[in-house]
């Protein structure tokens, strides 16, 4: 289930899910620098399952979206007395694909 709102936050153009309790329900909002918008939200009873696989992320601090890896940035704060999750995602990129010419040498 996080996989997948974090897939959303990507095809939207974000690099950050924010996760907030409001009116008994867990709101998800992509977030691209200071601009966001929300891609869902989930009774909190419903929710439970993505705070466990946030927990099980935030061991591997990775996460696979189709062909692409991404490291993750775990943060927490407060906002009203509740608890705001914003998860930051960075693509991991491979030195495979980067050709690197040598300099020539010799004379003209």
């Amino acid at each position: 289930m996080l996989t997948e709102l974090l897939e959303k936050v990507l095809h939207a153009g974000g690099d950050e899910l924010e996760i907030e309790y409001r009116d008994r329900k867990e709101w998800f909002t992509a977030f691209n620098g200071p601009v966001g918008f929300g891609i869902g939200s989930l009774d909190s009873e419903d929710a439970k399952p993505v705070f466990k696989e946030i927990d099980e992320l935030k061991k591997r601090k990775q996460v696979s979206i189709g062909s692409r890896t991404y490291a993750l940035r775990f943060r927490e704060f407060e906002s009203f007395d509740e608890t705001v999750y914003r998860i930051q995602m960075k693509e991991i990129r491979s030195n495979k694909s980067v050709h690197r010419i040598a300099p020539k040498t010799g004379s003209r």
